[in-house]
């Protein structure tokens, strides 16, 4: 059976909402503290927290994107830090299935469970997924399309501080949180005391980095959250 937690809940405009409210377009939607009768339900997946329903709905994917959700963003859930993201829908070149495929393998389809039945939720490809059964991926959908019937699942993982030691970590996927939602995300090369050099990309403006997509040197006094074997 799986293992449930009631953590957080979900604000607009800093706001607290009851869980599946009706989004607008022209709010922010952030994951903060637990307010008690207004708590999130999420299934324990490994270090993963996977949302058991849409938190709100009504939303489109860029508004999502938008909001950093679909790369990523740090949130502050009663004093402790975590990655809030997108889940991924589509299998991607160094995976046999997709994220949700393999919770679906995990622990099962129950309805009763996951609440597929009752919104499709965004995946992070674009592609909302759900409501004919748990695997249905919808079609012909564009980023900018909302309605009731849509909305956003997300997944909490657990942020390491900016001094956490990264030796033995080299050649392994890791992601760097920077000021403004700035992200620093691809393959450890190596790091020190003063620098973290990650082969991959940046998203956003990134000043405390500097280089190409090939060899990024990023400032560590300048990073916020690390976050290892990102998907």
């Amino acid at each position: 059976m799986a293992e449930k937690r009631i953590l957080g809940s979900i604000y607009l405009d800093g706001v607290v909402q009851k869980p599946g409210f009706v989004c607008d377009a022209s709010t922010n939607i952030t994951i903060g503290d637990t307010v008690r009768g207004k708590a999130l339900e999420w299934v324990v997946a490994g270090s993963r927290l996977v949302a058991n329903r849409c938190v709100c709905c009504d939303i489109n994917w860029n508004q999502i994107n938008r909001a950093g959700y679909n790369v990523g963003r740090p949130v502050f859930i009663d004093g402790k830090p975590y990655e809030c993201r997108s889940l991924s829908v589509v299998q991607c070149l160094e995976q046999t299935i997709s994220e949700w495929d393999e919770l679906l393998d995990e622990f099962g389809e129950d309805n009763l469970l996951w609440h597929w039945k009752e919104k499709y939720f965004w995946g992070k490809e674009i592609i909302p997924c759900g409501v004919q059964s748990a695997r249905f991926r919808a079609q012909g959908f564009n980023s900018s399309d909302r309605a009731p019937s849509i909305g956003f699942r997300p997944v909490l993982e657990p942020l390491l501080p900016a001094a956490t030691d990264l030796s033995g970590q080299e050649g392994k996927k890791i992601r760097l949180h920077g000021p403004d939602n700035t992200i620093i995300a691809g393959t450890l090369v190596s790091s020190d005391d003063y620098d973290v050099i990650v082969d991959g990309v940046k998203i956003g403006k990134c000043d405390w980095a500097i280089g190409d997509d090939k060899g990024i040197v990023a400032n560590r006094s300048k990073i916020l959250w690390i976050k290892k074997a990102y998907r």
